[in-house]
């Protein structure tokens, strides 16, 4: 199954420039653990592919949801997207490729 079937979006790193300055010697990425981002992300994604694979309506095969992160950085903004010729069990699994 080729990934340009499927379109993931993530904006939560975007709000970094809407932020004030870092403290000193501290960049905006380094506030909170990369680790601890990356499965506040995966939690996200695998929500959001769930409730998109399991659409009856093959034209509505998408999702949008929100993650909480930290103080910096409040949300994680999600949206996933299976194209219309995908089966539900088609759309799960490309997704389940990417997280």
């Amino acid at each position: 199954m080729a990934m340009a079937t499927v379109v993931r979006l993530i904006t939560g790193l975007l709000v970094l420039a809407l932020l004030p300055p870092p403290p000193a010697g501290k960049a905006p990425w380094q506030r909170s653990p990369v680790k601890v981002f990356d499965a506040a992300v995966r939690v996200l994604l695998n929500a959001t592919g769930d409730h998109a694979a399991a659409a009856a309506n093959s034209t509505r095969r998408f999702d949008m949801g929100e993650e909480a992160f930290d103080a910096s950085n409040p949300t994680i903004y999600g949206l996933t997207l299976c194209t219309p010729d995908m089966s539900p069990a088609e759309c799960r699994s490309c997704l389940g490729d990417i997280t």
